[in-house]
């Protein structure tokens, strides 16, 4: 039989007919039918055969036939199942370890094993088209809400009961409360100076005050002993024998005895003159009422204040019976203010008498309990922590927790049904803060004594703050569980279940047995079943009993999709006046079932601020599976929020707490962020942390929080994945040392992975080590990878190992390069076989023609890029995103210069230039192009004036993959300069931006404005067309000359100089630049040495003008110029000479364009020529008006002007103009002259 018919059969016999109806067509596939035959056969060779020689492959094989692993992964795929591939490896581990229970210690290897499974099973479908992007996505999500869907399967039919108990909860809140001080000795002066009497005070105050009441009990009856055998006539000491061991029976609940041994105390003394007598047996009265009340109805304190009254009667001055009188006053609602008063007289006696200061922390609990029964609970936690902190007890502990329980509770209104939405959690979670402690202490204690009442509490408020693995800290013996009432006996048997513990399973009720049968019939996919099963049992057992069946019920026909049934079910119930608590929940799910999602979303909004778990799961599912992004954002953020500040409690919350961050830093990165940070250490356990925080950081790149999570890993607790990845991080922060020394320190640990791993590994040493110059250990690393992986033809390994070869100097590399192609040639596409090189007839060696195709056609890429710069809104990150090669950043460093396209650095006005530049701070942000170019023309200063220099990640991922690629000097100074300077501050990678602008710029480009604008600083970006591109962040940008303005002195003019020596535009100068070029022109020419071309092409540009130039702006210069030279040489230095020269050929340029505009304008009539020819006409006319005045008393200068062999101007233009608007005339006139005039002044027309 074949794997498909198989398939068909396991469906069938699963009754999946939800998975055949979406898998049918598929298996009708011929392609299908042949990629089953062949399926089992890749899945042997890949994953199972491997492993022979481990010792469990035996069972492991057995296994994936037996349990049918192949096709149940198959059907996960294409079905999409609710059990999805993540949940099935999960299930696969448990149902293995669980027959082969000796092999439990390789579940790690076994979740490997079925993953890489699954993994080759997924990407066969894809290959073969049987499984598309959308189902693949699809996938994806499914089993990302795994963790979530299961938890909702799981918890959902506990959580009706769950809510029951808080009806229950909110019944008892009174008698909860009544926690009075608790007595545990009295302290009276006893005559009696025997070794008796001093036994009898060291077992009270080392035993009986130490909670230690068994042995306390023990002690005295030794000590009643030794007094009858001495003979010794002590009734005093007796009588307070007898009272303390009636004190030590009450405290631990044997209230039989303690009524004894006060009889017994009797015989000894005139008890209706003993104080102490009256208050221990109040005392005993009022908690023995307490202990027979279970029902939480009001308990009779009436006897215990008769015989307190009698104690008062006896010594008006008794602050113990005071106190308890007090308490027990408030509980029978007697006058506030009366007690208060009361209380008021206890303290005075208290501070008039040293011997009561003994007293103040029953005082202050005693003020915090009648505050408590008054419902002034911020009072009353006041005096309680006061009690607290005068004297520390379990007993103030518990009280705290009532206390707190009680705000939690205030909204709940008594003997109605209340909502989780009702319970104030955070009141709620320090509750449970304090009777956990107090709870500890009890269990560290010798006695380990449970109060019957406070276990109680602790059970109930753990289930309210679903932290029941809190009760597993809870030994309870027969005795123990027979005190307890039956709703906290049950709970604490669910959760002994749900642990796997069913010893207490008698103490249940019958219709508790049956609710439990229904749902492990659920649990082992037996839903039919468990429906009929609850359908016959609906009205039967008590009306809590039978609510809880209604609403089973309800939901397990919704489960299996019984939509009949469920409005059956639910009409019946409606008709009975069932209790349904989550029917609009129900109503929900049926309403999506059948369709009518709006209607569903309808009501799963009206709860989407809930606090109830009931419906916060199963929002959660119907949002992700509608993909109700926005609101599945607001759930999760909410939820995450509640958590970090306890407003919310979730049991086992770890799956969900995951999965929002996980969604969350997939849609919105800052809210994941700032969730993360905000909470990671208050809600989160600490490998969970780990876990979050490494998923989030690595989207962001944050290497430095990174290899903070992974440094807190032990190395052997690390996977291999985390030792990878921490080399990664550690070349990401530069450390390429460490990283080197880490990767070495694992020795030959990495042998045991699977190739593909291993090779991962050798790659990454390959890269480290030549980052780290070690260029021997970076080939030898290559080298063994490229060796694994001799039968993995695919494998790129073979590609860069020829490539690193070259970029290592090995001559080797090409000839692997060819010789692999030669041997697979169909595989090795990266590499192309030509003959370059080819003798003539004449037997000279030339370079073929194919050779040359091969340049024209790079060429021709590049050249068919480059020239979109000049359109304003392409910049060179652009070309560089379009281009698209490993070497694309370094094709833009080499454009201005080889392809003469001019780069525009600067695009701002020189008034915004200064004003923008009175705004720069000490920090800035930096990215990998702009300090490639700030190398390539050595104008790395204009970084000096920053204190901190922020570089992003993945700017730095750049520059090394440069590096590894291609080495050089230049990008090997960048990385030492990164590595070395202590401003440079490495940035997270924040790229949020829309997919159009990451689609057309670099990731590096686009983390950088993300880095900028979170830390409020300017982004200084080499090209000066990118804020037109970016218009709501444009303010952010500067470039070089925004920082040019910042500087002062020469360092400013170098600056300006460099960058004017290569094909940029937009560089403004001044005078002082123009002085500092022509001074090393001065310079070179006196040392008799050649002055370079650059120097020269630098001052051409400084006079050189266009149509497009701001005039004015450069007349004012030269102005300036000329004024500061003759002040600084005077009108003879060679400098001046210079001046005049440089001025002379521009004036001849000058008018050369304007008279190749005028010739062009008259043959073509374009108005654009009309207009340039204008410009340059006025242009020359105002400079050499400016010359004339400045040269008014510098006749030799002005002669040299006229002097000048100019080779197209006439020099009578300068006398014409000169006669015109010379020494003192009128200005140049601002309106146009008409075109013949201009022709006939300048002779154009000859």
């Amino acid at each position: 039989m074949g794997l498909a018919e198989e398939i068909r059969d396991y469906i069938k016999s699963k009754g999946l007919d939800y998975v055949y109806d979406k898998v049918k067509n598929k298996l009708r596939q011929k392609k299908f039918e042949t990629f089953c035959d062949e399926l089992p056969g890749i899945i042997e060779n890949k994953v199972l055969f491997p492993m022979q020689s481990t010792e469990y492959f035996t069972e492991l094989q057995k296994f994936y036939i037996c349990n049918k692993v192949i096709i149940r992964y198959l059907l996960s795929y294409l079905a999409i199942s609710e059990e999805s591939v993540t949940g099935l490896t999960d299930k696969f581990i448990k149902e293995f370890i669980k027959e082969y229970s000796h092999y439990g210690k390789y579940e790690v290897q076994l979740k490997k094993i079925l993953d890489k499974s699954a993994d080759i099973i997924k990407l066969e479908l894809k290959n073969l088209g049987l499984l598309s992007n959308d189902k693949n996505n699809e996938l994806e999500i499914v089993q990302n809400t795994r963790g979530i869907l299961k938890t909702q399967g799981d918890i959902s039919n506990n959580y009706h009961e769950i809510n029951k108990k808080l009806d229950y909860i909110s019944a008892n809140v009174s008698r909860i409360g009544n926690n009075l001080t608790e007595v545990l000795t009295d302290v009276n002066h006893i005559s009696d100076n025997t070794e008796y009497a001093a036994e009898f005070k060291n077992i009270e105050k080392n035993y009986q005050a130490n909670t230690r009441f068994r042995d306390a009990i023990i002690k005295y009856n030794e000590l009643i002993n030794d007094i009858r055998e001495s003979g010794v006539d002590a009734k005093e000491l007796l009588t307070n024998i007898y009272i303390n061991l009636a004190l030590c029976y009450t405290n631990i609940e044997d209230y039989t005895k303690a009524r004894k041994n006060l009889t017994y105390s009797e015989k000894y003394c005139d008890y209706t003159q003993n104080a102490k007598y009256y208050y221990i047996k109040a005392y005993t009265c009022w908690k023995n009422n307490q202990n027979n009340n279970r029902q939480y109805k009001n308990i009779d304190a009436s006897e215990a204040i008769q015989l307190l009254d009698k104690a008062i009667n006896i010594d008006d001055k008794y602050i113990p019976a005071i106190i308890l009188r007090c308490e027990l006053g408030a509980l029978i609602k007697e006058d506030k203010e009366e007690l208060f008063l009361k209380l008021d007289e206890v303290w005075k006696c208290i501070v008039n008498n040293t011997d009561n200061s003994r007293y103040h922390s029953s005082y202050y609990a005693a003020r915090g309990i009648v505050s408590k029964i008054y419902a002034d609970y911020e009072e009353a936690e006041k005096w309680m922590l006061k009690a607290e902190g005068e004297k520390h007890s379990v007993n103030n502990l518990i009280n705290l927790g009532i206390i707190r329980y009680s705000m939690a509770t205030k909204a709940c209104e008594y003997g109605k049904r209340i909502s989780r939405d009702m319970i104030d959690y955070t009141h709620m979670f320090s509750s449970l803060d304090y009777l956990s402690k107090a709870m500890e202490e009890i269990l560290q204690s010798e006695d380990k004594h449970y109060d019957d009442q406070f276990l109680m509490l602790y059970v109930n408020v753990c289930i309210i703050c679903e932290r029941m693995d809190k009760l597993d800290v809870l030994s309870l013996s027969d005795t123990d569980m027979a005190k307890l009432d039956y709703d906290t006996k049950r709970n604490i048997i669910y959760h002994q279940m749900l642990c796997g513990n069913r010893d207490n399973i008698g103490y249940l009720s019958d219709g508790d047995i049956n609710y439990i049968t229904c749902l492990e019939m659920s649990e082992n996919g037996n839903d039919d079943e468990a429906l009929s099963f609850f359908k016959n049992k609906l009205n039967i057992g008590s009306e809590n009993e039978i609510s809880r069946n209604y609403n089973l019920a309800l939901q397990l026909a919704l489960d299996i999709k019984r939509t009949e049934d469920y409005r059956s079910i639910r009409s019946e119930a409606i008709k009975r006046d069932i209790d349904c608590p989550y029917i609009e929940l129900y109503d929900a799910r049926y309403y999506e079932l059948i369709g009518q999602k709006e209607k569903s979303k309808e009501l799963y909004d009206k709860y989407i601020h809930s606090n109830d778990v009931m419906y916060i799961w199963n929002s959660i599912g119907f949002y992700r599976r509608n993909r109700y992004d926005e609101e599945l954002k607001q759930i999760y953020t909410e939820i995450l929020n509640k958590l970090g500040k306890h407003e919310l409690a979730i049991y086992n919350p770890e799956s969900l707490i995951y999965d929002a961050f996980i969604y969350l830093a997939d849609i919105d990165i800052y809210t994941a962020l700032d969730m993360y940070e905000k909470y990671a250490d208050i809600f989160i356990s600490n490998r969970q942390r780990i876990q979050i925080g490494e998923f989030i950081y690595f989207k962001v790149l944050d290497a430095g929080r990174l290899i903070e999570l992974y440094e807190q890993i032990p190395d052997d607790s690390k996977t291999f994945a985390q030792k990878i990845n921490y080399i990664i991080l550690l070349k990401y922060i530069l450390s390429f040392d460490k990283a080197k020394k880490y990767g070495e320190m694992l020795g030959n640990s990495y042998k045991i992975e699977d190739k593909e791993n291993q090779i991962k590994y050798l790659e990454l040493m390959s890269e480290v080590s030549l980052l780290d110059r070690d260029l021997d250990a970076s080939v030898r690393y290559i080298t063994e990878a490229k060796g694994l992986a001799k039968e993995l033809v695919y494998n790129p390994v073979h590609q860069l190992y020829m490539s690193r070869l070259m970029r290592c100097g090995k001559e080797d590399g090409i000839s692997y390069g060819i010789e692999f192609k030669n041997m697979h040639p169909n595989v090795a596409t990266w590499i192309e076989s030509m003959q370059a090189i080819e003798v003539n007839e004449s037997g000279e060696k030339k370079l073929t023609d194919e050779f040359w195709d091969r340049i024209n056609t790079v060429k021709k890429h590049y050249d068919s890029i480059i020239p979109y710069y000049d359109n304003e809104y392409v910049t060179v990150y652009m070309l560089q995103k379009a281009l698209g090669k490993d070497n694309d950043m370094i094709a833009m460093l080499g454009m201005p210069d080889n392809k003469q396209i001019k780069m525009v650095v600067n695009n701002d006005s020189n008034d915004n230039i200064i004003e923008k530049s009175k705004k720069i701070s000490d920090a800035i942000v930096v990215d990998a192009m702009t300090l490639l170019f700030l190398n390539a023309y050595d104008v790395m200063e204009l970084l000096d004036i920053f204190r901190t220099i922020y570089i992003t990640y993945s700017s730095v991922e750049e520059l090394e993959k440069i590096y590894v690629n291609y080495g050089g000097t230049m990008i090997e100074n960048i990385l030492e300069w990164l590595k070395s300077d202590l401003r440079i501050e490495l940035y997270p990678s924040y790229n949020k931006r829309n997919e159009k602008d990451s689609f057309y710029h670099p990731a590096y480009f686009m983390d950088s404005i993300e880095a900028a604008k979170r830390e409020d600083c300017y982004f200084f970006t080499i090209d000066g067309k990118v804020p037109r591109l970016f218009n709501k962040e444009r303010e952010i940008f500067i470039n070089v000359m925004h920082l040019v303005c910042k500087m002062t002195g020469e360092p400013v003019s170098r600056v300006i100089l460099n960058l004017l020596s290569h094909n940029i535009t937009f560089i403004s100068f001044g005078p002082e630049d123009i002085i500092y070029a022509l001074n090393r022109t001065n310079i070179l020419l006196q040392d008799s040495l050649p002055i370079d071309a650059s120097i020269n092409n630098i001052i051409n540009k400084m006079f050189s003008v266009n149509s497009t130039s701001d005039a004015i702006s450069y007349l004012g210069v030269y102005k300036k110029t000329f004024e500061d030279i003759i002040t600084c040489y005077g009108s003879k230095n060679a400098i001046t000479g210079k001046f005049i020269e440089c001025i002379c050929r521009q004036l001849d340029r000058t008018y050369s364009r304007a008279r190749a505009n005028y010739l062009n304008y008259m043959e073509n009539r374009e108005e654009s020529e009309y207009y340039k020819c204008i410009f340059y006409w006025k242009y020359n006319e105002r400079l050499i008006i400016i010359l004339r005045r400045l040269m008014i008393n510098y006749n030799e200068l002005w002669q040299k002007l006229r002097e000048y062999p100019y080779r197209h101007m006439d020099v009578k233009i300068l006398d014409k103009v000169d006669a015109k608007y010379g020494k003192g005339k009128k200005d140049i006139t601002k309106n146009d002259k008409r075109l013949d005039e201009i022709a006939r002044a300048y002779n154009f027309r000859q």
